[in-house]
């Protein structure tokens, strides 16, 4: 089975001009082919061709709010001297209502030029149509209007986000968008329908809707190339439906990151995670608590460390979200304060405390230990070892983002606050 059949891409066949004749007296009767005088634009073939290392191909198509030119080459019977009299019209197939919608064209004329600024026809095969009477006696032109994200591979897309119903799989990559994965994550994980809707519209229209906060990426974005892979340059093989998404929001809500691996524009403060909870996500209870003290850290005893744990323990059981702003270190237990590499993680369970053990010079250490959501992996998997699909045993990619339990004061020592909204 093909993948365009296996993941439900519709393909439309061309139309073909039914045969037509001139009347008894030899009078015009109707348009026999018209022609594109403009020249196109390449993009992503969307055959799937980026996966497994095949060559990608490309194919030539029209790209948004572009001006083209469409022009009659071939008349049945002769050459009407009222030009005036021939009309133009696009239409295409909405393949998520399965209608024909038509485009009229206000020109009329042997040679016209149109503006493509119609966003609901992107990603569609576009069908000109020149006629004076008769639309079905007419000539046809079959031209495909590119995505505007043009370079990515549709197939590609649509299979990165059927993986999404684990929406663990979410992932930043070699980019700093980890607040905008956590609310990614969030939002496939609570509205998984909205999400798929979201990531379709954003793909093919470059901008789409939630909750009345609109997503529209720049330029920069929209005309983003691919590696050798298929996948967005210098994000260190992002993928496609994450790179749209999270690069997407990012950039909307601060338009000097532009969609590559800058560390600083992409990083997402805790005024920004505030806001597009609120507004991006729709929180109406949303409240911080000491991810604000990012630049100085404090020192805490045990009973302080205590204190921290429980608070947030109670969040998840009143049934919030937790968001934990952390250093990366704290995944390695054996490093601190190697620098301020912030990061934000979502909670997946109480932190659990109570875990005691003698170190390597016999002296008690508390451990705690905990899910998180984090770089697409699986919170809720925490196996070394899995199996492939010959059945052979290979070491676990999707494991957790906390491997092991780590002490208590290396948990403090990588802990900032947290966001929580419900």
């Amino acid at each position: 089975m093909s993948t365009i059949k296996r993941l439900k891409i519709p393909k439309i066949e061309a139309l073909e001009l039914e045969n037509v004749t001139t009347n008894i007296s030899g009078e015009i009767y109707e348009i026999k082919s018209i022609k594109i005088g403009s020249v196109l634009d390449n993009g992503s073939a969307n055959d799937g061709s980026t996966n497994n290392g095949k060559k990608i191909k490309l194919q030539e198509g029209i790209l948004y709010g572009k001006n083209y030119t469409f022009e009659v080459t071939e008349y049945v019977g002769k050459r009407t001297t009222e030009l005036t009299s021939i009309k133009w019209e696009i239409f295409y197939n909405d393949f998520d209502t399965g209608e024909i919608v038509n485009l009229p064209i206000n020109a009329r004329g042997e040679r016209i030029t149109i503006n493509m600024g119609n966003l609901e026809s992107c990603g569609r095969y576009l069908y000109i149509r020149a006629y004076i009477k008769d639309k079905k006696n007419t000539a046809v032109l079959k031209v495909w209007k590119h995505n505007r994200f043009r370079w990515f591979d549709q197939v590609l897309f649509e299979s990165e986000l059927a993986d999404r119903i684990q929406p663990w799989k979410i992932n930043q990559s070699g980019t700093s968008l980890c607040g905008m994965a956590c609310l990614f994550y969030l939002f496939a994980k609570e509205n998984p329908s909205e999400y798929r809707n979201f990531c379709r519209d954003l793909f093919r229209k470059g901008e789409a809707k939630y909750n009345n906060y609109i997503v529209k990426p720049s330029k920069e974005l929209l005309e983003k190339k691919v590696n050798k892979l298929g996948l967005p340059e210098k994000t260190g093989n992002m993928p496609i439906t994450d790179y749209i998404t999270l690069a997407g929001l990012r950039n909307t809500n601060n338009s000097s990151y532009k969609g590559g691996d800058e560390n600083i524009q992409a990083i997402n403060w805790p005024d920004t995670m505030i806001e597009l909870s609120r507004e991006f996500l729709g929180y109406a209870d949303i409240e911080e608590n000491g991810s604000e003290r990012f630049i100085k850290r404090i020192n805490h005893n045990q009973g302080d460390i205590t204190n921290i744990i429980n608070d947030i323990n109670k969040q998840i059981a009143d049934g919030y979200h937790v968001i934990l702003m952390v250093d990366s270190d704290l995944i390695n237990d054996d490093l601190d304060f190697q620098s301020f590499d912030y990061h934000w993680i979502v909670l997946e369970s109480a932190i659990n405390g109570e875990f005691e053990v003698l170190n390597q010079n016999g002296q008690l250490e508390y451990l705690v230990d905990f899910l998180a959501y984090s770089w697409g992996t699986n919170p809720f998997d925490r196996r070394d070892i899995v199996k492939d699909k010959n059945g052979q045993n290979i070491s676990n990619q999707d494991k957790g983002f906390l491997k092991k339990p780590i002490t208590r004061k290396h948990f403090i020592n990588n802990y900032y606050g947290y966001i929580k909204v419900k």
